[in-house]
């Protein structure tokens, strides 16, 4: 189906950018967004921008204190209510042309049969079991599955697409052509590329053992991808589902030193664990937006998105992409 007149006015710029068939392909996604934290605030608003079918908000939590910090979709007068509710009207306000609802159960009380409406789902804000619980649902029923987390100056996603097919713009030098000779006359063309990954699913990653790493490989992982593994834990004997409370650093100092032992400092330095409390909102906008960016990747099969983890370390100000399976 063709975009209107009014897809076309309003999409012209990013049209230019990826082309009709990739903005076709959003026009007709439905996603479902479980979260509404900063981080997910700011997936829900880059993704509306860009002219989805359908967003789902789904979130079971009511508006508190710490909300005002980062979720921007919150008016100010929203304390006490649900937020996917209170967020619902200025997301709409973003684009009108996209259908946004709300949905205030908890995943715990949904039956498996509801995501299978969706194209791609994205979990924020909750802990392993249930990242582990949609995560699985998803790939069983060949859903694109995409879980994020903001931890003080420090956040990750990771994305499982199943199968994933796309096509690639490689700029090359022209064949046959003198002024390859010449840097700084060279002239290139694009040729397109079919290519595809296999991913594997969050519960096959995250039982990836770094003990196994050769040192090399040890150097090169994200501090972050230890900081994710000290604080499931922690919430995992807790028993809490959602990672929007204060954490108590002693705590983390002790799981942390159970888990890596001599290596505690080496591969989590105590800073870390100091400057990992809150969605602070300026790593909630870099983590949401290359989350968001690749969601447009996968769901309009172009370019490569990312294969696995990302993980963002605010105390270096680098990003960085880790396969781990």
């Amino acid at each position: 189906m063709a975009l209107t007149e009014d897809e076309a006015a309003v999409y012209d710029r990013q049209i230019r950018l990826w082309g009709v068939e990739a903005q076709k392909r959003l026009r007709d996604a439905k996603m479902l967004l479980i979260g509404l934290d900063g981080l997910g605030a700011e997936i829900c608003k880059n993704v509306v921008l860009t002219g989805i079918k359908s967003l789902t908000l789904l979130d079971d939590q009511h508006c508190c204190d710490h909300d005002q910090m980062a979720q921007f979709l919150i008016a100010p007068d929203s304390l006490g209510h649900n937020r996917a509710e209170a967020s619902l009207q200025r997301a709409r306000q973003l684009n009108p042309l996209v259908e946004i609802s709300a949905c205030t159960d908890s995943i715990d009380s949904i039956p498996d049969e509801y995501f299978h409406q969706f194209d791609l789902v994205c979990i924020c804000g909750y802990t392993k079991n249930a990242m582990i619980k949609v995560g699985t649902i998803c790939h069983q029923a060949n859903i694109k599955f995409y879980y994020g987390n903001v931890y003080g100056f420090c956040g990750f996603f990771f994305t499982d697409l199943i199968h994933h097919s796309f096509i690639e713009e490689i700029p090359q030098p022209k064949k046959n052509d003198r002024s390859t000779l010449d840097s700084k006359n060279l002239k290139t063309e694009t040729i397109i590329k079919q290519n595809s990954i296999d991913y594997v699913e969050i519960n096959q990653a995250l039982q990836v053992d770094y003990k196994s790493f050769p040192a090399s490989r040890l150097r090169r992982t994200s501090r972050v991808y230890f900081l994710m593994k000290v604080i499931d834990e922690l919430h995992q004997r807790n028993g809490t589902t959602r990672t929007d409370n204060m954490i108590d650093i002693s705590a983390l100092e002790h799981i942390r030193n159970e888990l890596f032992g001599d290596d505690s400092e080496k591969l989590l330095p105590s800073s870390y664990l100091q400057n990992c409390q809150g969605k602070l909102n300026p790593i909630c906008a870099i983590v949401g937006g290359i989350l968001a960016q690749d969601v447009v990747k996968a769901i309009s099969a172009r370019e490569a998105p990312v294969n696995n983890f990302f993980f963002y370390d605010g105390n270096k100000s680098e990003g960085v992409v880790d396969e781990l399976r």
